[in-house]
């Protein structure tokens, strides 16, 4: 026999060892896996909240405990427990009865069934059927006289039938009630301990749902936890806010929850992270918050991988290097910016930014006061004036007009200014633009003085005359010190002599007496509109002497050591180098010396100022001769935005890692504390260094600005997410875009906002019902011609009051938008309203006024010409209720006046709830009491009594 012979092109027995090894390479692949995905993190989390839920609940069940001994719910459980064993054995003489009845309701419930599903449902279905077809063969012309008998046969079976179940269930019913009766006593006792013990039942359910028994160690095993396991992951999906997640437009998914369990979720407030309640679940993703979790959900706030479940997949994002160096220990965390995350999560103290992204259209954000307050800064510091910001076109230039700058300050004082304008008021808001980093060398702070020498010239020469049209009386600088304080002028202006209070929506004027003459001083006090028609500044109608007073106090506030420094002089020769530089790449070097030849020192001196001002953009903070229109010199923040510029885009130069983190978060903290760094170890040409001037500002206000820019980013929000634009959106933005330009709230709370005079009256211990009022309500208070005639002409409401509301000088355009703004904010009917308020006669007005004279209202208020005695604790004229104030409003008023000024005022609330009425009048009813009280106001006023 021959041999054998394998012509395969394989050794089988290798093949065998092959598929031996690999599969149980493969076994171990899956047992791995398995075992990874039993430890994954998430997981981890998930079983660790449990814990934390269960000692909770076990907290709670002590408390529970606690609270039912002190309160004698124990011992009232025990008693109901004997009395339940005395019911139970009570009942046992009735078993039989009772198993009678049951068992007749269980004959009866069978009877039931058969009578109605068996017989009587199906005669119905048939009944039907032949309805259906009489009415097919009447549509034919053919009346089956005999089809119609059997359906009137039958209708009739069917109300037998009927009549038979309504019986059946009658007897049902009647035995139910007599097993109800027997059973009554013992029903009652149970229903008083379930009620007794709810909570406590309750708790004691969740402390095993949340046990790690069996059962749940069988539901979460290893390969068995695709059934029906208790850890998962969780998420929302956000159809409304979608996602452009690596060039493709996604839904949002978001399993922040998955290791965040208690983001929505009251009484984790004070636990360790991720367990911690989310801040304020009334605002943000509470179920009744405006944010809730399963339309908003997380990402779209804090950015991050939504679909991700790992502390590093997601991409958090640290606070500070310390922040990082734990997360590094802890979680082998690394930055996620650096490594081309495309969605990186916001750094936690910069998070309000994004809120911008659905309310980037409006005025400023209740919710967000970092947010708010980097805006502000950016419009009041200038940012708006070099860069470009969506949302914030179109405000007012945050520096003066210089258009008569020669007619109101000395060169002097202007060259010292710019030179260094922390020197004369180190609470400046000037920018400094020279002796920084990449300019204060000997060579460069030569170049300097030039520039600074030819920019004064030029914008002196391009200046206006101007002359202060009264020359200031002497004053009191004591009574002036007081004026300033009470009359309003601290709401805009800050000032070293007041430290409970400091704003700084205007030029502080700490060192006013270095920079302004006492004559251009009272002129502008007294009438603003005289040096800048276009000005801000309002009028609060001062008297001669209460100018005067204020100007000698102003005048008295000096910077010695300013007054007394040198104006930084320039060399001529260093001034003929800069222009030659700047005249070299159109002419060539020969050209340059040609042309500079040409130039008389005027002409000289011209030119390189204008070139200055191009270079330094004073144009963007200030209104400059031939510049109104100049577009500004800094980085567009808005296109692309900033906060979603690629990482290379960024010029981080030569700096250090190490010491400025190569990040958006980090060039911005970098660029808004020292600007000018980034030009360390680069070789420049002198007119090409970086210029961004420095603002030193303090860490609060480098991080509002942070928070702010950041918050600028490409994320798409759909519009019917968007805030601001829908409805009246855009009118009530209006209206707010005056009230924040002009400083409203420096005095009064708008929205909850502002107030900060309101606050140093607090903080000084002055009664806040002298203060400007709250605008809560404003809108449903006051009448709209009123309100308009009283905008365009302001007269005082309570003359007694020290402080005054200023005269703006509006247009009637700016008017009708802050009327539009209160009425609709308030859900007024606007603009056309009519009121209607009855005529008292007889008996009625006679209690009225019988009201008005019990309740002393002419003790407190004004009424025409009779004036309380106190005046320090009088109340508006009663006179003018009828053409100010709403007939609506007023009700409201008398019915609570602290919820309606929010406790801040001392009219007397005569109606308290649940509390007899003042009077006998009106039959005591407080209703009408009150509605005739206002009826009765609304008369005076118009002469009817």
């Amino acid at each position: 026999m021959a041999d054998f012979k394998d012509e395969r092109a394989y050794d089988s027995q290798t093949l065998t060892k092959w598929f031996l090894w690999s599969s149980l390479a493969l076994l171990v692949c899956v047992g791995l896996m398995a075992y990874l995905d039993y430890h994954r993190e998430w997981k981890y989390y998930q079983r660790r909240f449990m814990t934390l839920q269960r000692i909770q609940a076990r907290q709670q069940l002590g408390q529970i405990n606690s609270q039912a001994q002190a309160d004698g719910a124990v011992a009232q459980y025990k008693e109901l427990k004997s009395e339940l064993r005395e019911a139970n054995q009570d009942l046992k003489a009735h078993d039989d009865e009772i198993d009678k009845l049951q068992n007749q309701e269980a004959s009866l419930d069978a009877q039931m069934y058969k009578v109605k599903n068996l017989h009587y449902q199906i005669l119905k279905a048939q009944i039907s059927a032949n309805v259906y077809s009489y009415g097919e063969e009447l549509k034919n012309g053919k009346d089956n006289a005999g089809l119609k008998k059997k359906i009137d046969d039958e209708n009739n079976q069917a109300d037998a039938l009927n009549q038979q179940i309504f019986q059946i269930q009658q007897s049902h019913d009647e035995a139910a009630t007599q097993v109800a009766d027997i059973t009554a006593s013992r029903d009652e006792i149970k229903a008083k301990l379930i009620k007794l013990t709810a909570d406590y039942t309750a708790v004691r359910a969740k402390i095993q749902s949340l046990s790690f028994n069996w059962l749940f160690y069988f539901r979460n095993a290893m390969l068995l936890d695709f059934m029906a396991p208790t850890l998962q992951i969780q998420q929302v999906v956000l159809k409304n806010l979608p996602e452009d997640l690596y060039f493709a437009k996604t839904m949002r998914v978001d399993r922040c929850m998955t290791c965040h369990q208690a983001i929505d979720k009251k009484g984790f407030e004070d636990a360790p992270e991720p367990f911690r309640t989310h801040p304020n679940l009334d605002l943000y993703v509470g179920a009744n918050s405006p944010h809730p979790m399963d339309k908003v959900g997380c990402t779209i706030c804090h950015g991050g991988m939504g679909p991700a479940v790992s502390f590093n997949g997601c991409a958090h994002m640290a606070n500070d290097a310390v922040e990082a160096k734990e997360w590094a220990h802890k979680y082998g965390w690394t930055n996620p910016e650096l490594e081309g995350v495309q969605s990186i999560m916001v750094p936690l103290k910069y998070s309000q930014g994004s809120c911008l992204k659905c309310h980037g259209s409006q005025e400023y954000v209740n919710f967000a006061p970092k947010l708010d307050r980097g805006r502000q800064l950016m419009a009041t510091r200038g940012c708006l004036g070099c860069h470009k910001v969506k949302g914030l076109e179109g405000l007012t230039k945050a520096g003066p007009a210089l258009y008569r700058v020669k007619g109101k300050l000395t060169k002097d004082f202007v060259l010292k200014w710019v030179w260094s304008p922390k020197s004369y008021n180190t609470e400046a808001r000037m920018p400094s633009f020279f002796q920084q980093s990449n300019n204060s060398d000997p060579d460069s702070l030569a170049k300097n003085k030039a520039e600074l020498n030819s920019l004064v010239d030029y914008l002196y020469d391009k200046s206006e005359d101007y002359t202060p049209n009264e020359a200031a009386p002497p004053g009191s600088v004591s009574a002036g010190k007081k004026l300033v304080k009470e009359v309003g002028c601290l709401a805009c202006h800050g000032i070293d002599d007041v430290t409970s209070h400091h704003a700084d929506f205007a030029p502080d004027l700490s060192a006013v007496g270095s920079k302004l003459s006492a004559n251009f001083v009272y002129t502008w006090i007294k009438n603003p509109q005289h040096f800048n028609p276009d000005t801000r500044m309002p009028s609060l109608r001062l008297s001669d002497k209460e100018a005067a007073d204020i100007t000698a106090y102003l005048m008295s506030k000096k910077n010695p050591d300013f007054d007394q420094a040198e104006v930084p002089n320039f060399d001529p020769a260093v001034r003929d180098e800069l222009i030659v530089e700047y005249l070299t790449p159109q002419l060539g070097v020969g050209g340059a010396n040609a042309q500079l030849t040409q130039m008389d020192e005027h002409a000289r001196q011209m030119y390189l100022g204008e070139k200055t001002l191009n270079k330094y953009g004073c144009f963007g903070c200030h209104m400059i001769k031939g510049f109104e229109t100049a577009q500004g010199i800094g980085t567009d923040l808005t296109s692309p935005p900033w906060g979603s510029k690629q990482l290379g885009q960024l010029d981080f130069g030569f700096t250090d890692p190490e010491q400025i983190p190569h990040t958006h978060a980090g060039f911005l903290a970098a660029k808004l504390s020292n600007p000018r760094q980034f030009d360390k170890d680069k070789v420049v040409a002198f007119k090409d260094k970086l210029k961004m001037p420095n603002f030193y500002l303090s860490d609060d206000d480098r991080e509002a600005i942070m928070t702010a820019v950041l918050g600028l980013t490409d994320t798409y929000v759909p519009d019917e997410m968007t805030a601001g634009i829908h409805g009246n959106g855009p009118l009530l933005e209006k209206g707010r875009r005056v009230i924040a330009d002009f400083n409203c709230r420096g005095c009064h709370l708008i929205e909850d906002q502002g107030g900060e005079i309101r606050e140093m009256y607090n903080k000084e211990g002055i009664d806040l019902s002298l203060a400007p009022p709250n605008l809560k309500h404003e809108g449903e208070k006051v009448q709209i011609p009123w309100f308009h005639d009283f905008l365009l002409g302001v007269h005082p409401i309570r003359p007694w009051l020290h402080i005054r509301m200023p005269s703006f000088p509006w247009t009637d355009e700016k008017i009708d938008a802050v009327i539009t703004y209160f009425n609709l904010n308030d859900d007024q009917v606007f603009p056309f309203q009519k009121f209607a308020t009855r005529k008292l006669t007889g008996s009625d007005y006679s209690q009225a006024k019988e009201l008005f004279t019990q309740l002393q209202c002419q003790h407190c208020h004004v009424l025409g010409a009779q004036v309380p005695k106190d005046l320090n604790s009088a109340a508006p004229d009663l006179l003018k209720v009828h053409e100010r104030l709403k007939p609506d409003w007023v009700v409201d008023w008398l019915t609570n006046p602290a919820a309606m000024s929010d406790q801040n005022t001392r009219m007397p609330g005569f109606w308290p709830t649940d509390e007899p009425a003042p009077s006998k009048t009106f039959g005591g009813d407080s209703e009408k009491q009150r509605e005739a009280l206002r009826d009765y106001l609304f008369m005076l006023g118009q002469g009817q009594q």
